[in-house]
C-alpha cells in the first residue's frame, strides 16, 4: 500500500500542520524542520518532496504551539509531543485495530493516547513499578489505582527529587485518582491497551507489529549518565511497596549508542514503521546519533524536530528552548 510518506496528498499534516497554515509566521522562534530521506526513492524523488514543501508552506515550517495537556508526572513525560506523535503516525497511515508497541512507556502518554485516538491496539512495556501502576489504572484496574495517584501525587509535589519520607497531600492523591479514573472511563478502546513489566530488549525479541516506539533513558547532554534519575526512578518504586525494586544502571554515552542500534536491529525486522525518539537536553546531540545511525546502516526515512518554549514544557533546563527530535525506519515487515 502507497503510504502518505511516499506520495504527500494535496492536504495533510506536510502542508498545514496541526493548526493551519494561517497561524505560520517568521517570526515564531520554535518550528518544526522537516526532512525526507527516502531511502528506497532516490535523490531526485527526495528533492520533489522538498520542493513540493517549499512551493506549500513558502518555505516557512513554524506553526504556533499550545501548552501540552495535563498528564500524569512522570521522569522526562512524553505528554508534549503527543499531538505530534499521533501526527507523525496518520501520516504514516495508521488505522484503527493497527499495533503499536511502546518499548519504554514510562507514564504511557504515547501508546494510551493512540489507543484513545487512533484506535489502535497498543502494548506498553517498562520496567518501572510505577509505570505499570499507571497502565492498570487506565485500563480501571481498583487495586492500582490508589498506588498510580500516590506516585502522582508524589512527582506533581517534589519533582524529581522523592523523598525518603513524607506523604504527599490528600487533595494531590485525590486529584490524580480522578484524572485516571476519568481517563479510563472516556477511553472507549482501553481493553485494547495491554501493559507489560519487561526489560525492553527482550520484549523487543518477542513482538511484532506495524509500529514501535521507543525514548530511551538517554544520557546527560554531555554524555554522562543520568544516575540521579535511576536513583529517583528506585526511591519512588520503593515508596510505592514494588516488592522487586532493584535501581538500574544508567547508561553511559558510549553505552546509549549501542542501545539504540542493538533496538534498532531487533525491531526493524519486526515492524514495518520503527519511531525513535530524543530531545535535546540529552546525549547524543543529532549530529552525533545521525551520524552513527547512518554509518552503521540505520538511514530514517523521516527525521523531523520540534521546537518548544521551555516555559510549555515540564523540563526544567535553563536553556529557553526545547527540542523534540523524532526519527521513523522502515522496517522490514509488511
Amino acid at each position: 500500500m502507497t503510504t502518505q510518506l511516499e506520495q504527500p496528498p494535496e492536504t495533510d499534516w506536510l502542508r498545514y500542520g496541526p493548526y493551519g497554515g494561517a497561524m505560520r509566521s517568521r517570526l515564531l522562534d520554535w518550528m518544526w524542520h522537516v526532512r525526507y530521506w527516502p531511502k528506497h526513492s532516490g535523490r531526485e524523488h527526495c528533492r520533489d518532496i522538498r520542493r513540493q514543501h517549499r512551493e506549500r508552506s513558502g518555505n516557512v515550517n513554524g506553526y504556533l504551539l499550545q501548552p501540552p495537556p495535563q498528564w500524569v508526572p512522570y521522569f522526562g513525560n512524553q505528554h508534549r509531543a503527543v499531538p505530534y506523535v499521533l501526527e507523525l503516525l496518520r501520516g504514516l497511515g495508521a488505522q484503527s485495530g493497527d499495533s503499536l508497541f511502546e518499548a519504554n512507556a514510562g507514564s504511557h502518554a504515547v501508546s494510551w493516547n493512540a489507543n484513545k485516538e487512533l484506535g489502535m491496539v497498543t502494548l506498553a512495556n517498562d520496567m518501572s513499578f510505577y509505570s505499570i501502576a499507571i497502565g492498570e489504572s487506565l485500563q480501571g484496574t481498583p487495586a492500582y489505582l490508589t498506588t498510580a495517584a500516590t506516585g502522582a501525587a508524589l512527582l506533581d509535589e517534589f519533582g524529581g527529587q522523592i523523598p525518603d519520607k513524607g506523604d504527599p497531600s490528600p487533595a494531590s492523591v485525590e486529584k490524580w485518582s480522578a484524572f485516571l479514573q476519568t481517563e479510563a472511563t472516556t477511553n472507549l478502546n482501553r481493553r485494547n491497551h495491554h501493559v507489560t513489566r519487561a526489560g525492553m530488549f527482550e520484549m523487543a525479541d518477542q513482538v511484532e507489529g506495524r509500529f514501535a516506539y521507543c525514548n530511551f533513558d538517554w544520557p546527560h547532554r554531555e554524555g554522562t549518565p543520568r544516575s540521579d534519575r535511576m536513583h529517583a526512578i528506585h526511591v519512588l518504586n520503593q515508596r510505592l511497596g514494588d516488592p522487586g525494586a532493584v535501581e538500574s544502571a544508567a547508561p553511559s554515552g558510549r553505552q546509549i549508542l549501542d542501545d539504540v542500534l542493538k533496538f534498532l536491529d531487533m525491531a526493524v525486522p519486526r515492524f514495518e514503521f520503527v519511531i525513535l525518539s530524543n530531545q535535546s537536553s540529552n546525549y547524543p546531540p543529532p549530529e552525533v546519533l545521525e551520524t552513527h545511525l547512518q554509518a552503521c546502516g540505520h538511514v530514517p526515512i523521516v527525521a523531523r524536530r520540534l521546537v518548544i518554549p521551555n516555559g510549555l514544557t515540564d523540563d526544567r533546563g535553563s536553556d529557553p528552548f526545547f527540542t523534540e527530535y523524532q526519527y521513523v525506519f522502515k522496517g522490514r515487515r509488511g
